[in-house]
């Protein structure tokens, strides 16, 4: 793993950088939305960014947990109905109850939180602050099959009937061209034997070439009506599996904004990863985040895109800043892509962070004029 990790330092630059073409020809619904102010907080001793949220009915409220990104041993506890911090959940990073680093995490109830070590490829199943058990996520696996979870993203994406589903990169290196033939992206752990099952493959547009941007930075993975819901970031497919990784559906889930990346075949390993992977990316547009509404049987997806001539501009850094993000929506039990949505420039964060709770679709706000962050529900 150490051998690869400065390609993944490269991939998670290229990701920070973004702060998020010509269509392809198809009709696209623009839909109309509404942002409604729901509530603001401030953030105890933490930087208002995370991309560890989840809200979640407890003893008949909703509260909102939030992954420390800053000291990686606590889970912050926002109570929403009260609009009031709760006392967090805290984790010992070493010793026997030690989770070693909180790389994401998922709560199925209060008793029962799963937590990540991303370099250590372990998930551990706690009880509060108690370790119940630990899963390594190369145990048993083939090194082709072996996923190290996302590390810069939450990489669980879920329960699905008795297993617990993850994400991440294969660990392979990126510039080898098996890479995308024979590398997995998506994996699950058997709660009852404790057996893990990967899959999730590259599409088959990947297969045998090289891509800018090792891109696979921006791949996600949700989970919805126990099924799970695969998105690649140069793909107009969604992949819809069942809880043991076998492909029940693809959908059609694209954007106006998307246009064709070009592959880097024969190209070096400084081009692969450098400025000219970093505007061919944005300049066609990619697919930045998937995100599920279990309760409305709705998908988000984002794709993040540049619609200025790349050519204009003699550095990354200037281009970049051109970058917009916009969201489609597909609904699952219509079978139907509804639209997509194009937000106003300053009415959200450029990246914002966005999470499900009862009444729908959260995203945020950052004050400029004092540290506090405010959320916003979407309707459309």
């Amino acid at each position: 793993m150490k051998k690869y990790s400065h390609k993944i330092v490269l991939g998670v630059v290229f990701l920070a950088l973004l702060s998020c073409g010509k269509g392809n020809g198809n009709n696209f619904n623009q839909l109309d939305y509404n942002l409604s102010f729901e509530f603001s907080l401030v953030i105890p001793d933490h930087p208002l960014s995370t991309n560890m949220l989840q809200a979640k009915i407890v003893d008949g409220k909703e509260l909102l947990f939030w992954g420390d990104v800053k000291r990686f041993d606590r889970i912050l506890v926002y109570n929403m109905e009260d609009q009031k911090w709760e006392d967090p959940i805290q984790f010992e990073l070493e010793g026997p109850n030690g989770i070693g680093k909180l790389n994401g995490f998922y709560v199925k109830d209060q008793d029962s939180i799963f937590t990540v070590d991303s370099f250590r490829w372990n998930i551990h199943l706690m009880d509060s602050g108690k370790k119940v058990a630990t899963y390594s996520v190369r145990s048993g696996l083939d090194p082709l099959e072996i996923i190290t979870p996302f590390t810069t993203e939450n990489p669980i994406s879920g329960v699905a009937e008795h297993n617990v589903v993850y994400f991440g990169f294969p660990e392979l290196s990126p510039f080898e061209q098996d890479y995308y033939t024979k590398g997995r992206t998506g994996a699950l752990i058997n709660l009852k034997n404790g057996q893990i099952k990967t899959g999730g493959g590259y599409p088959a547009q990947y297969h045998g070439h090289q891509w800018p941007g090792v891109n696979t930075i921006s791949d996600r993975q949700t989970v919805i009506k126990n099924h799970v819901a695969h998105s690649f970031s140069l793909s107009d497919t969604v992949f819809l599996y069942d809880p043991e990784y076998r492909l029940k559906k693809k959908i059609l889930f694209n954007s106006s904004k998307k246009r064709t990346t070009q592959n880097f075949d024969g190209q070096s390993k400084e081009e692969l990863s450098g400025e000219k992977a970093y505007f061919e990316m944005l300049s066609k547009g990619f697919y930045s985040s998937l995100i599920s509404d279990e309760k409305r049987g709705v998908l988000y997806r984002t794709i993040s895109y540049s619609d200025q001539d790349p050519s204009s501009f003699s550095n990354y850094f200037d281009y970049k800043l051109t970058a917009k993000r916009d969201l489609i929506i597909y609904d699952l039990d219509k079978d139907k892509l509804l639209g997509e949505i194009a937000f106003k420039p300053g009415e959200l964060d450029e990246i914002p962070m966005m999470f499900v709770g009862e009444k729908g679709l959260y995203l945020s706000k950052k004050r400029t004029d004092r540290e506090e962050v405010e959320f916003y529900l979407l309707s459309w």
